[in-house]
């Protein structure tokens, strides 16, 4: 759903509505469960629009940074990794697009590279601070979860709730922090015209290249892994978080919520 100065009427119970889908936003919904329960319909007349490029409205209100503020310290790093691995979930159920550990062809280092680009665009979205961040203790969380799915429901079970809605009471919310980093909600086409997203997409692609077929990569190293892995902790923790994942297993058909 995004924010709008327009106002509509919600198209599953017709009361007054002020936010419309984010993808086509030709659609008003009075609330998230409403754009959820509707979606089976909508979705094959749900066309983008180039104007869906920008990150929704209820992303941009707040800082990247402020979900820290909203998350005791020492669940932080659990907390990103889950921003990411929800994220993913998300772009599969919602946007078709398979990435992470929902490649059908996803392999360690695929797996490492996709998260890797998420810590990049982390840093230079401004939801972490690279000199701040303890990235030793981000990838010792992400070498437990990032083989394993992680849904809505898994969110609600985890952190009491999870709604887009709650940034506007101060609250974080992991898919608006992932909308924040990626620049675009799941439900919105790919980003034109992101330059900070194509050349870090570029440069952690060119790092990664050399080593992307190689099933049995057991260490990331040379002068392209040291250069672009330095500020989120470095090519040798990296390859210690290589070593600990397992051949990727394809997860079962996650709900769509």
């Amino acid at each position: 759903v995004r924010m709008t100065d327009a106002a509509g009427r919600c198209v599953v119970c017709q009361s007054c509505a002020t936010t419309r889908c984010s993808r086509c936003r030709r659609v008003f919904y009075c609330s998230a469960e409403h754009q959820q329960q509707h979606w089976p319909q909508h979705k094959p007349d749900c066309l983008p629009q180039d104007s869906c490029a920008a990150p929704p409205a209820h992303a941009a209100m707040k800082a990247p940074s402020s979900w820290m503020r909203g998350v005791d310290a020492a669940k932080r790093h659990e907390w990103l990794v889950d921003c990411y691995r929800m994220r993913i979930d998300d772009d599969y159920c919602w946007g078709s697009r398979f990435h992470g550990l929902y490649d059908p062809q996803a392999t360690r280092v695929s797996i490492l590279e996709d998260f890797a680009l998420f810590c990049k665009l982390a840093i230079a979205r401004g939801a972490v601070c690279a000199k701040e961040w303890d990235w030793d203790a981000t990838l010792a969380v992400a070498s437990r979860l990032l083989n394993t799915p992680f849904e809505k429901w898994d969110a609600k079970e985890k952190y009491g709730g999870e709604n887009v809605f709650s940034v506007l009471t101060g609250k974080p919310s992991l898919r608006v922090t992932a909308e924040q980093i990626y620049g675009t909600a799941s439900t919105a086409s790919v980003p034109k015209g992101d330059e900070l997203l194509m050349r870090v997409t570029r440069e952690v692609g060119e790092a990664f290249a050399p080593v992307r077929e190689d099933k049995g990569c057991q260490k990331l190293d040379g002068p392209l892994f040291e250069a672009q892995l330095a500020d989120v902790g470095g090519a040798a923790a990296w390859t210690a978080l290589l070593a600990t994942l397992n051949q990727h297993t394809t997860p079962e058909t996650p709900t769509v919520d």
